[in-house]
């Protein structure tokens, strides 16, 4: 019997994917967690596409059907009510911003989001972010 190597695409389909949409008026912020989507996973892959307004943030969330919507705070003037927009379409929604106010997870969680994060460069904060993001997309397919 001879050694078949696994098929590429099939061992690659085994990997949690993730469609992550992110709001935010920085588009450096983006492409950081992009870069580091495309580096740092093993587990998940997350497919990334970005919105700068709250008009281009709704559109995408009802026609791409995000898994995970990441959105800066400071957006827009009215982006806690953005939050629930984009939660009453389905994907999971964080919240993120440089602000370190001890309550903002309370905050944000009563107009829909699941989490909070914070804004931070260093590498280790951004996997831990983008950990947390595959691990709100649902399980791992069983490999059979």
């Amino acid at each position: 019997m001879a050694y078949v190597p696994p098929d590429t695409k099939t061992a690659f389909n085994l990997r949690k994917e993730v469609k992550l949409l992110v709001v935010d008026d920085q588009r450096e912020h983006f492409a950081q967690l992009k870069a580091a989507a495309e580096v740092y996973n093993t587990d998940f892959l997350i497919e990334c596409k970005f919105a700068a307004s709250s008009d281009e943030a709704l559109k995408l969330a009802n026609e791409w059907q995000p898994s995970v919507v990441l959105v800066d705070l400071h957006v827009i003037a009215s982006t806690l009510g953005l939050l629930t927009q984009i939660a009453e379409i389905g994907p999971a929604v964080i919240a993120s911003s440089e602000s370190r106010i001890s309550d903002m997870p309370e905050k944000v969680a009563r107009y829909g989001a699941v989490g909070y994060v914070t804004k931070d460069d260093s590498a280790e904060d951004v996997e831990s972010v983008l950990s947390y993001i595959a691990s709100l997309s649902g399980p791992l397919p069983v490999a059979h």
